[in-house]
């Protein structure tokens, strides 16, 4: 046979494909074959397949159903290809795309089976589908080490509120695009007269965005929010608490002498950021209190 046997090498790209397209059948050789593309690659060009037994493709070439095995042997590579070629219209029906259909059939059913079965014994040993439910901080887990300052922190809230002196808790909430676009959620409008709305997202820089920056006062159980459009800064943050002291604050405590204020440890009011401190300090000199800042790192995930 050494007339008719030809040894091409490696192909690949365009000259693969054409090979694959002059070619009556695959027949895949290989000792060790971990996956097998190959013989996918000849179901997807509609070609026959015989498939070594010992290789990875012989977990998923079952024989006369999607392809013939044989074993890495001459006798039974003669075989093999001796059968095919002497009744082609026979090994049609499990060729190209008919065999790559059977796999997939064969695959989901196996599926099925398992996950029939998996689910039987999940629910004959007691157990339900639930949703996952959080553990309160400290009562174990990696989460356990935040207690202390989860509970210092605390602490220095009840104090404060028991002497009454002001405690806010402070945020920046979500930016949102102002102008005519699209948000989730329905609202009544007339029959046939939708709200039409930006066909893309985009920020109009002349426009720029709304910043919320929201002031909660546990005393009180109010909230104050201030809404910006440029930057969620720290000066825009101080401001903000500024603003709801002088309208709100020294109102409802005209003899306060302290102010905490409680923050998640990034952004705007972050605790390394100095412009915030700096701030802070302006604003405690202006208002003559002493502010003292708590940052909730059991919130930001950082140690305390």
């Amino acid at each position: 046979m050494a007339h008719a046997c030809r040894f091409l090498g490696h192909r690949n790209g365009v000259e693969l494909i054409n090979l694959f397209k002059i070619s009556d059948a695959i027949c895949v050789l290989s000792r060790n074959e971990p996956f097998g593309l190959a013989v996918l690659e000849a179901w997807a060009a509609g070609k026959h397949v015989v498939a070594s037994s010992s290789s990875g493709p012989g977990e998923f070439v079952w024989h006369e159903v999607n392809g013939l095995k044989i074993y890495p042997g001459p006798k039974s590579i003669a075989w093999g290809l001796g059968t095919l070629f002497t009744n082609f219209d026979w090994a049609r029906r499990w060729a190209g795309l008919e065999a790559l259909i059977e796999l997939a059939g064969r695959e989901i059913q196996a599926w099925v089976r398992i996950r029939n079965a998996e689910c039987w014994r999940r629910c004959t040993s007691g157990s339900r589908r639930r949703a996952a439910r959080r553990s309160p901080t400290g009562s174990g887990g990696p989460r356990r080490r935040l207690a202390p300052a989860t509970g210092f922190l605390n602490a220095r809230v009840e104090d404060h509120l028991g002497s009454g002196q002001p405690v806010i808790s402070v945020d920046t909430k979500k930016k949102e695009l102002v102008g005519t676009f699209a948000y989730k959620g329905k609202e009544w409008q007339p029959k046939g007269e939708p709200e039409e709305v930006e066909v893309h997202d985009v920020p109009d820089p002349e426009v720029g965005k709304a910043i919320p920056y929201g002031v909660y006062d546990l005393g009180a159980n109010e909230g104050w929010v201030s809404v910006g459009d440029d930057n969620d800064i720290a000066a825009f943050a101080v401001a903000t608490i500024g603003r709801w002291w002088d309208m709100v604050g020294s109102v409802a405590y005209p003899g306060a002498t302290r102010l905490l204020i409680t923050a998640d440890a990034g952004g705007s009011n972050g605790y390394r950021n100095r412009l915030w401190k700096r701030e802070l300090s302006t604003l405690a000199a202006r208002s003559g209190m002493g502010i003292t800042g708590e940052w909730n790192y059991s919130i930001s995930g950082r140690p305390p």
